[in-house]
């Protein structure tokens, strides 16, 4: 079904509630708005945005700091920032220090890295699918987090190059299609990030493969019932085809399309690092993912 303009002011209405709720603890929590940036939204993530019929909208984020008092302060010469991108599978989660798994590690980044001494967590749109009214699909959140990058290196002031863009599970995917997008469009002024860190990625956002790490690990992982539900990837998917599962945007881990078909894509990627662990079900889709940018 095609987006109706009262989907669309449905779907921002939603967010904006969730963040002003955010923005009124902000004093403790670090909380900023992020401006949107709909002149940065061009070529195929502007079609798909059209198709879903979702704008860019202004968002917001958490600042994290080491440092009492310093968190969205202009950067120190040469001083490196973490941009965080948290997980919950496009539909839940958040960057705020009251979502547990968000705090505890972006804590354990500030604690064990001492070159990081304040990390920025995006807090983009959620995606709402069947059987509830779509709301946010692909790519609302890249959207915020296209938006979230500029506001660190024009408002903030950091030097891209000192930018570690972060994310865990689907917020490494996420992490993955800004770092992909600033490649292609190549935006003056907005260079790539200095490097690229991904957090047991969704590498395969359908994940209906018979790979071996699904067949093993369907006991050993707790993603297994959610996988089998699909409401996240119908959420994420909005009117967009299914086959878009299999293609590079949501799934650069994907058995369902040839290397070829990604050849010379990461070239413009800044150094990357993939955590992934041995008894994941998504294991596979990540070390393909692994595979295809060593190529």
């Amino acid at each position: 079904m095609a987006p109706t303009a009262a989907m669309e002011s449905r779907s921002v209405a939603f967010g904006r509630s969730r963040l002003i709720k955010r923005a009124l603890s902000a004093s403790k929590t670090g909380f900023v708005w992020v401006e949107p940036a709909p002149h940065l939204i061009v070529g195929e993530i502007q079609h798909f945005a059209e198709l879903n019929g979702v704008k860019s909208a202004r968002a917001g984020g958490f600042w994290y700091t080491r440092i009492p008092d310093d968190l969205a302060g202009k950067p120190s010469p040469g001083e490196k920032v973490v941009y965080h991108l948290h997980g919950g599978g496009f539909v839940m989660g958040s960057g705020s220090p009251s979502f547990s798994p968000s705090a505890i590690m972006i804590k354990g980044l500030l604690d064990n890295v001492p070159q990081f001494s304040r990390v920025f967590a995006m807090e983009y749109r959620l995606a709402v699918g069947p059987p509830f009214p779509t709301m946010n699909p692909f790519p609302a959140a890249l959207l915020d987090v296209i938006a979230g990058y500029r506001y660190l290196v024009e408002e903030v002031g950091f030097e891209p190059a000192n930018i570690i863009i972060s994310g865990d599970s689907a917020g490494g995917i996420l992490a993955y299609q800004l770092t992909r997008y600033l490649a292609i469009e190549d935006f003056v002024g907005l260079d790539n990030a200095g490097a690229l860190l991904l957090l047991s990625p969704s590498a395969d956002s359908a994940l209906r493969r018979n790979t071996d790490s699904m067949r093993e690990n369907t006991r050993s992982d707790y993603v297994a019932t959610w996988f089998e539900a699909a409401y996240g990837v119908n959420a994420l998917l909005g009117s967009l085809s299914p086959d878009e599962l299999d293609k590079p945007w949501l799934s650069p881990g994907s058995i369902m399309f040839e290397d070829a078909a990604v050849k010379g894509m990461f070239k413009s990627f800044p150094r990357t690092f993939i955590l992934a662990g041995e008894a994941e079900m998504s294991r596979d889709s990540m070390r393909i993912l692994r595979d295809r940018m060593g190529g």
